[in-house]
């Protein structure tokens, strides 16, 4: 709902320009331009859901500008910057949009879930596909079946194999961390160390089948997810 409001905003910013001559349609502008805000106004104070001031620094950073700096382009007061960044004051959409046009951020991409999405994940997110033959098979990124590719770390025990696994339309590419894999694909076959990696498009049948004497380990990416 949030988005439709920043949509709306700024098509009133639009129609500014077209109608600056027009003393009526300015008044109406301001009267929806402050409603917007009202509407707005959890989206806009600090809590604990959406850190204004922390976003704004990272992203002034990001763009190797000084409080100064950004103030002058974004004909603020560099104190006013630094307060904003400290989460100690508040602030308008008209200045959160002067400030993120300096960043190059829209208003709808700040206040995007996707900023609060973790993108850094350890072993204990690590979720574990069971029933595939081998010892582990492990998705590294939890919510990766929903996402274009699907990130595995697989650890195949010796004499164990992966697969057959059938044909589908997507592709592969897995790189062998540890250990000797023989990879099938159709009726070719080919075998991996350690530092090698393989790509293929999974339109045939394949496995991977542990030919060392050790456990092999494997990261493998597929396209589209599996899982």
């Amino acid at each position: 709902m949030a988005l439709i409001f920043f949509t709306c905003y700024n098509l009133l910013k639009l129609n500014r320009i077209k109608t600056a001559h027009k003393k009526q349609d300015l008044t109406l502008e301001r009267k929806c331009i402050k409603f917007i805000e009202i509407f707005l106004k959890p989206y806009l104070t600090q809590n604990e859901n959406m850190n204004i001031g922390k976003r704004i620094k990272e992203l002034r950073i990001a763009n190797q500008l000084t409080q100064d700096e950004l103030a002058a382009r974004s004909d603020l007061s560099a104190a006013f910057i630094s307060m904003l960044e400290r989460n100690k004051s508040s602030v308008s959409i008209e200045g959160l949009t002067k400030v993120l046009t300096v960043l190059g951020e829209s208003l709808s991409d700040f206040f995007s879930s996707d900023n609060k999405k973790a993108y850094v994940y350890g072993k204990k997110d690590r979720v574990e596909v069971r029933e595939q033959g081998i010892e582990k098979y492990e998705l590294l990124v939890p919510s990766s079946t929903t996402m274009a590719m699907e990130p595995a770390r697989l650890v195949i025990a010796q004499n164990e194999t992966l697969g057959p696994i059938k044909p589908y339309s997507g592709e592969e590419i897995g790189y062998i961390l540890k250990g000797r894999v023989l990879i099938r694909l159709g009726n070719r076959k080919k075998i991996a160390s350690a530092g090698s990696c393989y790509q293929f498009k999974a339109n045939q049948e394949h496995s991977l089948e542990n030919v060392g004497k050790s456990a092999a380990e494997i990261l493998l990416i597929t396209w589209p997810p599996q899982f």
